[in-house]
């Protein structure tokens, strides 16, 4: 692990030398979308805090228990990536545009940037990871009525009033990324809505790169006191796999805050793979003679 580390840190500033030289290109100017730069900190303190990590229910494929990440878990391994420039958390606070001013809405209601790394506050030279809504809209900064509150200061993101309840969020491409850069880990926290079920429980699911899923689980009741069952939603790839999207269906509209993700630099084919193979080679010829 620390070799990988120490990898993926040289890449990274390899990088962005080229990039301070003008020797590669960064992100280019298009239509403003919403952007923020991504923190280090899940559920930092405040007087909301993440209540419950909700648990694995079911998988297929390669998927399995281990694909589930609670809080802890998660907060370790964030602490780990983000000095490396391999993740962040999307708190949703201020909006921060690499092409644009800042502005109290969201331009394109269905996606989303984070900025990440070294560069994140320039305007160029930044790792980004794009975000979009694959059903309905966002709306932001997300309603903080009927108790939701933010577990990071005070925004979160939420659907449009008008919309569909459902979540599906699709994990894009990485601009600026290393070669082979993937959202390996992805977290989130959703708000209990104070006298609204919003599912007993509420179920996630996320889909991976190899066609795997995990589901988790928690239970959201809206019960009394409110803001006491915000649950932390944590998800791992299998092995070589990455993460595509994650997606639930609650009961009633709620918001989402401090979206978390981690990447990895997916290892390329080893020199001793390939001997392996070269290896095999005669004995199959021997075998059809």
């Amino acid at each position: 692990m620390g070799y990988q580390k120490h990898t993926s840190f040289a890449r990274t500033r390899r990088v962005l030398t080229l990039l301070s030289l003008g020797l590669i290109a960064g992100p280019a100017a298009g239509p403003a979308v919403a952007g923020f730069i991504c923190v280090g900190d899940i559920d930092p303190p405040s007087p909301n805090n993440i209540d419950q990590s909700a648990a694995y229910n079911s998988s297929t494929g390669a998927a399995g228990p281990t694909s589930v990440l609670d809080l802890n878990t998660f907060r370790l391994q964030m602490s780990s990536a983000f000095p490396f420039d391999l993740g962040g958390v999307i708190d949703f606070e201020v909006r921060n545009d690499a092409n644009g001013s800042p502005v109290g809405s969201i331009d394109s209601p269905t996606q989303l940037v984070g900025r990440y790394g070294a560069s994140a506050a320039l305007l160029s030279g930044y790792k980004s990871l794009t975000v979009t809504s694959g059903s309905g809209t966002w709306n932001w900064p997300g309603v903080t009525t009927s108790g939701r509150v933010p577990i990071s200061g005070v925004n979160s993101l939420g659907k449009n009033d008008t919309d569909i309840f459902d979540f599906d969020i699709l994990i894009g491409a990485i601009a600026n990324g290393l070669p082979d850069e993937h959202v390996t880990q992805l977290g989130f926290t959703v708000l209990e809505r104070s006298g609204t079920n919003l599912g007993s429980p509420v179920s996630v699911t996320a889909t991976f790169s190899d066609g795997s899923t995990a589901v988790a689980q928690a239970t959201i009741s809206g019960a009394t006191p409110g803001s006491n069952e915000d649950a932390f939603f944590g998800f791992s790839a299998p092995a070589g796999a990455w993460i595509t999207s994650v997606s639930f269906n609650p009961s009633n509209f709620t918001t989402v805050d401090d979206l978390a993700f981690i990447t990895t630099v997916m290892p390329e084919p080893t020199a001793f793979g390939f001997a392996a193979v070269a290896a095999c080679l005669p004995l199959w010829r021997r075998r059809r003679h």
